[in-house]
């Protein structure tokens, strides 16, 4: 599996962040490369959402009340363990969030 993070902000900004386990994790924008959070395993570390927060320079930019969706996609090398330190990762950091699994089927809209 991979992530997808929407950060609550204000409307002028689109925060949304790709987290891809390319055999590392990888923090991504579109097709680019924002950041390696760890070279040396493929885990997905405590840390991670600070590191992203201050390279991207985003905490004066995300919404007050620090909240955010994770969107979780079936396909990719991520696994449940890495989601629950994600979780786990942005609870550290203050954020209150929801997840969305986008293989379920959605509640609105055409997708079927």
């Amino acid at each position: 599996m991979h992530f997808t993070i929407i950060f609550k902000s204000h409307q002028s900004y689109d925060l949304s962040y790709g987290l891809v386990f390319i055999s590392c994790p990888v923090f991504i924008e579109g097709k680019r490369e924002i950041i390696n959070l760890n070279y040396e395993t493929p885990e997905y570390k405590l840390g991670s959402i600070k590191k992203l927060i201050d390279l991207e320079d985003i905490s004066k930019i995300i919404s007050e009340g620090k909240e955010c969706v994770i969107v979780v996609h079936p396909e990719g090398n991520g696994t449940d363990e890495d989601l629950k330190m994600l979780e786990r990762d942005l609870k550290r950091e203050g954020f209150k969030f929801g997840s969305v699994w986008f293989n379920e089927k959605p509640n609105s809209g055409d997708l079927k």
